[in-house]
C-alpha cells in the first residue's frame, strides 16, 4: 500500500449514484504524507500518523497542493466516485466531481432539487445537490451553475 492524503470537501459531496454522502476522500496529487486537507484551508490541518513522526506545524504549513489535484471515494452503495479540487491562490477553493485537467466550464441550467442541464449537450441530470461544479454524464464537460 502506498501513501496518500486525506480530503474533505465542503460542502460534503454526494454520490451521484444513491445520494448518500461521501467521505474517507483519498488522494496521491499531494505531499502523499498522510496529512488531511480540507478545502479552504491553505495548509494541511492535521497529520494522521503517529505522535513521534508528526511534523512539526511550521512544516506542515509550507506544504501546498498542485492547482489541479485530484481525490476518489468509494460510497456505501460500492460506487466509486471520483471529484477534482481547484487551488486558487494556493488554496483549496473549488471541487467538481469528476475527474478533469484543467478549470474550464460550460454553463449548466439549475432545475432545483439537484437537478441541472448541460449547455453543452442538453443532458439533464441529478447531482444529488445543488453544487456548483458537476460533470456531465452524457458529454463530460464540466458544467458550471452560475451564481445567479
Amino acid at each position: 500500500m502506498g501513501m496518500f492524503d486525506h480530503y474533505d470537501p465542503r460542502p460534503a459531496l454526494r454520490c451521484p449514484r444513491c445520494g448518500a454522502p461521501l467521505a474517507g476522500w483519498q488522494g496521491k496529487d499531494g505531499p502523499c504524507l498522510l496529512v488531511a486537507w480540507q478545502q479552504g484551508a491553505p495548509a494541511p490541518t492535521d497529520h494522521l500518523v503517529d505522535e513521534e513522526y508528526r511534523l512539526p506545524r511550521h512544516e506542515l504549513d509550507q506544504l501546498r497542493l498542485p492547482r489541479i489535484f485530484g481525490f476518489y471515494a468509494q460510497c456505501q452503495c460500492t460506487t466509486s466516485v471520483a471529484a477534482t479540487g481547484f487551488c486558487h491562490d494556493d488554496t483549496w477553493t473549488e471541487t467538481a466531481l469528476g475527474e478533469f485537467q484543467a478549470r474550464t466550464s460550460v454553463p449548466a441550467t439549475d432545475f432545483g432539487e439537484g437537478m441541472r442541464q448541460c449547455s453543452s449537450c442538453a443532458h439533464v441530470w441529478s447531482t444529488g445537490d445543488a453544487i456548483a461544479l458537476a460533470a456531465c454524464p452524457s458529454c463530460g464537460k464540466l458544467t458550471e451553475l452560475s451564481d445567479e
